[in-house]
């Protein structure tokens, strides 16, 4: 996942550049793009403690 950053809009001959910052819905996709990834993290943390608790739960059979 990238951070936010100025948007190049244009760039003239001398190297000179032009930008701006993120507009709403920018911002709006980059939040869903957080909100998707801590749901993927925090199901992906939730099957690791199944998992271990199957682990304890079955070692001594």
């Amino acid at each position: 996942m990238k951070p936010l950053e100025r948007i190049v809009v244009e760039t003239d001959n001398n190297g000179s550049q032009i930008t701006r910052l993120p507009n709403s819905e920018e911002m709006v996709d980059k939040i869903n793009e957080i909100i998707r990834v801590v749901n993927e993290l925090e199901m992906f943390k939730s099957n690791q403690s199944h998992q271990n608790f199957v682990k304890q739960m079955t070692s001594g059979w």
